[in-house]
């Protein structure tokens, strides 16, 4: 009988588009279906095998059927229309929060069972990327930061807002970061900036504090290549790792972090408890999107 074709759209930025990949492998495995390698890319598509490490992801899920886009390219014009299977991101995206819904409830991830669980403990970026970025590390005591708030961020957080639970703020400021991660570390810590608009800028404001910081920005590579590279780096850092529970980059770092076990613990910025702005331990693993469940809700890794 020959094999069906699962081809999928991912949608979002680097770590939405992750969330749509996990729906996909998921799909995939308990049908049986080939899935086609999908495309990354924030201004340019990329296969994923140029931003992911792809033969390190297929090992850690054998049973997983798969085919380079450029195999799929030379098949596709013999194959039935009836061969292929096609998954709009918008459905990926309801399939993925079908189930962190029911994970949400119950606060529980289960490590070799949850395709999240299963992609993220082998996820890597692909070599080209890693090549590009060598000698750069966050290892040791540094403290890995992720700045949201590129302009778009910025101006959807002032619709959210007005939805937001007491207490807690989509959008922080770069100054406000910075006072908030000094305030608990301490001025002689040691940061590594993530940032997709602004990272000079903030390096800038840590130095005028005497902080020390790095911020790296390839421009030979795509823009969601320089993701993964930072994604990759602040699931690393052995200092901690500070970010905001509405994001799906900082939640899935702080994921692979719980997964790998790496010292630091996970912190917040988007919440200040009475008006206070002062950076707040995550327990949930990443898990919980709402700031005060993301640092009350204890999720269980079994």
């Amino acid at each position: 009988m020959t094999a069906k074709y699962l081809k999928v759209e991912l949608i979002g930025g680097l770590c939405n588009k992750l969330f749509c990949f996990f729906s996909a492998v998921d799909i995939a495995i308990k049908n049986g279906y080939v899935l086609v390698e999908p495309e990354f890319g924030w201004k340019v598509k990329v296969n994923m095998s140029q931003v992911w490490n792809v033969d390190k992801l297929r090992s850690g899920l054998p049973e997983l059927k798969w085919c380079s886009l450029a195999e799929f390219k030379t098949v596709e014009v013999m194959m039935n229309a009836d061969k292929v299977l096609y998954k709009s991101g918008a459905e990926l995206w309801a399939y993925s929060e079908d189930i962190l819904k029911g994970q949400r409830a119950t606060r529980i991830l289960k490590r070799n069972e949850d395709v999240c669980c299963r992609v993220l403990a082998v996820l890597e970026p692909a070599t080209c990327v890693m090549d590009a970025f060598k000698g750069v590390h966050a290892d040791g005591y540094v403290v890995g930061v992720h700045f949201r708030t590129e302009s778009d961020w910025q101006a959807y957080s002032v619709r959210k807002q007005r939805r937001m639970p007491v207490n807690e703020h989509c959008w922080t400021s770069n100054e406000d970061i910075c006072k908030m991660v000094i305030g608990e570390f301490g001025i002689g810590c040691e940061l590594y900036i993530v940032s997709g608009e602004h990272g000079t800028e903030i390096c800038d404001i840590l130095a005028n504090d005497g902080v020390k910081c790095e911020y790296n920005y390839k421009t030979e590579l795509e823009y969601e290549q320089n993701a993964a590279m930072h994604w990759y780096l602040c699931c690393r850092a052995g200092g901690g790792f500070v970010g905001l529970s509405r994001s799906t980059f900082s939640n899935l770092i702080c994921l692979r972090r719980e997964l790998d076990r790496v010292d630091g613990g996970c912190w917040i910025y988007n919440y200040w408890s009475d008006g206070e702005k002062k950076i707040h331990r995550r327990v949930d693993a990443g898990l919980q999107p709402e700031a005060y469940n993301s640092i009350t809700q204890v999720t269980n890794i079994i």
